[in-house]
């Protein structure tokens, strides 16, 4: 929501000058190099008056220039019609009203999409991935191995699972996830090939297990655990 705030705080500041450079354009009946620069000049004084108004709001600035850098473009090209069509106000309000009805919701949702972007990176660069138990593989290269994701961005996190690659499969993601599971000790999983085509897993004692895959490939495998019966909420 912030960053939503912030988007409209750049697009407060631009608009309206925007718009009085139109209108001095208008009144001064320039021509249109001249109406280009003094759209240009009135650019290069909004953009950094938003950037700074965001620094100050939070030190969050990367919104508001990308409100600005959609809707800029757009005014001047609305700026350039009024001119050319010589509209007088109330058309020419009417006019950036339209497009400004237009620009505005794109630019925010173009932030709204950086904003997640952002938030996934920093979710991505705050995890460790780490192993709980030794690669296995079988003769022909298929491996298997126990590993643990820690992650800290929201609040933290650890999942535990197992992982299964195939050796020489074309596939966008070799390593399949074949189960998650929380462990109800320190014990790590036992991992052990019984032949070629079939892959063993031991957990051991676990709070809970997630859907498993029972087959990858020409891979069968076979899953053994405990489940610890959790108490009822409020038993101590």
């Amino acid at each position: 929501m912030n960053d939503i705030f912030f988007s409209f705080t750049g697009f407060a500041l631009t608009a309206p000058l925007l718009l009085y450079a139109a209108y001095g354009i208008r009144r001064d009946r320039l021509r249109l190099s001249f109406a280009t620069l003094r759209l240009l000049k009135w650019i290069a004084i909004s953009l950094p008056l938003s950037v700074a108004v965001n620094v100050a709001l939070l030190f969050r600035f990367w919104s508001a220039p990308v409100v600005v850098a959609i809707t800029a473009p757009i005014l001047v090209y609305i700026a350039y019609t009024i001119w050319r069509d010589g509209l007088g106000w109330r058309l020419g309000i009417q006019r950036l009203l339209k497009w400004t009805a237009v620009s505005l919701p794109v630019a925010l949702l173009i932030s709204a999409v950086i904003f997640v972007g952002v938030l996934a990176l920093l979710a991505v660069n705050s995890c460790d991935d780490m192993t709980t138990s030794p690669v296995v593989a079988n003769a022909r290269g298929d491996r298997a191995q126990g590993r643990l994701q820690a992650c800290s961005f929201f609040g933290a996190s650890d999942n535990y699972y197992i992982t299964l690659e195939i050796e020489n499969q074309l596939s966008l993601w070799p390593r399949k996830k074949l189960i998650y599971y929380d462990p109800a000790g320190d014990l790590s999983p036992v991992l052990r090939w019984t032949d070629e085509n079939t892959l063993s897993i031991d957990l051991g004692r676990v709070n809970w297990v997630s859907l498993r895959l029972d087959k990858v490939g020409s891979v069968r495998i076979l899953y053994s655990y405990e489940t610890i019966d959790q108490p009822p909420v409020g038993d101590h």
